[in-house]
This record gives C-alpha cells, structure tokens and sequence, in this order.
C-alpha cells in the first residue's frame, strides 16, 4: 500500500538514470547500466532513460505543442522519480543536444522543481566531460533542482569501456559508490505556503562533506579534480 504522498513505504526509493546521448552503441549507455546495476544492489527502484528510444515523432516541430503518447512513459517516469543520475559524454566540448531537447521536452517547472539531482560525465580525453557536467548544472540549477555536489567524471573512457559497454569504471570508482549510497529519502508531505507538498530534501541534496566532494568548492571557484578509477 502506498503512502499519502504516493510513496511505498515498503520499497527503496525511485531512481531514474538517464543514458544522454541516442548514438547507436555507447560507451555512455554502458556506464548507465552499470549505474543501474549499482542502485539495484542497494535497493532502490531504477529506471533507466535510454535517449535513443525516443520516439521519432518527439522531433516533429509540432512537438514542442503537443507530445507524441509514446513519450508519456519517459515524462511520467521523470515525475516519479525520487532522485535522478544523468549521465553524459562530452560532444565538441559540451552535451549532447538531444539531452538538451529531452529536457525541453519534459514538463515545466514540475520535473525537475525540487528534485535531487548528480552528474556522471565521461569523455574520450582526460577531464572526463567537466564541461558537459558544468553546463548541466547551469540548466538543472534554473530549473530549480536540488544539485548533488558531487560529482563523478571518467577520463579516457574508451580504455575502460569498450563499445558493447563492457568494463568496469563505476565498479571500481569509489567516488560512484560513494556518491550512489546517499540514496534519497522516500519523499514525504510537508506544509510550504498554503498547502502541501512533497520533501526532496534527503542525503542525495543535503550532503556535503570535503572527503566525499571533488568538485571544487564553488564559493572559492577551486577547479574540480576528475575522478580516475584505479587500475
């Protein structure tokens, strides 16, 4: 039975990952899995966003109208979800754009208002898609999400995972690990205002401990460190 709040307090918390790119075969979807993989161990419930099964009729310039029913489950599986991990390659120092159009596809503000969010990027060359994860989190922030300060960058990825996605980098990254045990909290209601609302507050948002966070401290503006999995 679930909670007034739509929660079921018998079950982990409702995780989305989302592959972000839709290039046939990538090394990005790889990792996603493994991500995946790595919430199911701790038990939460996960949904893995694959961008290139997206509809074809999402890119019909009358989509930013109407949306195509076959994109109803990628919207709603975002509405449901208690914490997000997107995970991006870099492309010509940035990310992808269909991430971007997936996101300007999604309902606004509900999607991402309030909703914990953290970054995993990967990239052929050595800072592991910094770039890509900053701009993201310009986007996120404006949506007003709650950003999880950490975060976690693969350098060189085509060494540690090859095109079927075989590897291992998240398995042996104790940034990953790190970052996908500070599950969120099953939301719970909370008066704001005049009525009430659901709580994303949780140890996926709150966080923030010097040991656990590479980013860099933004209020000093010191440079994020990648995180390199160990041989």
């Amino acid at each position: 039975m679930r909670a007034a709040n739509g929660a079921d307090p018998d079950v982990g918390p409702a995780i989305v990952v989302v592959s972000g790119t839709n290039r046939t075969g990538s090394r990005t979807l790889g990792v996603a899995r493994q991500v995946a993989d790595l919430y199911r161990t701790l038990g939460a419930e996960v949904r893995l966003l694959d961008l290139a099964e997206l509809p074809p009729a999402l890119f019909r310039p009358d989509a930013y109208g109407e949306k195509p029913e076959a994109f109803r489950p990628f919207a709603e599986a975002v509405l449901a979800a208690d914490g997000l991990v997107v995970v991006t390659p870099e492309y010509n120092g940035g990310f992808p754009g269909v991430l971007k159009y997936f996101i300007d596809m999604l309902k606004f503000p509900e999607s991402f208002e309030e909703r914990p969010v953290c970054f995993i990027g990967l990239a052929a060359g050595m800072w592991g898609a910094l770039r890509p994860v900053e701009q993201l989190a310009q986007v996120f922030a404006y949506r007003n999400a709650h950003l999880f300060p950490g975060r976690v960058f693969i350098p060189r990825i085509g060494s540690q995972v090859d095109p079927t996605g075989a590897g291992a980098p998240i398995s042996r990254s104790r940034s990953a690990r790190e970052r996908s045990e500070h599950l969120p909290e099953r939301r719970t209601p909370v008066r704001h205002g005049g009525g009430t609302y659901p709580s994303r507050q949780s140890a996926l948002s709150r966080r923030r401990s010097p040991a656990r966070c590479r980013s860099g401290d933004r209020r000093s503006g010191a440079p994020p460190t990648p995180v390199t999995p160990p041989e």
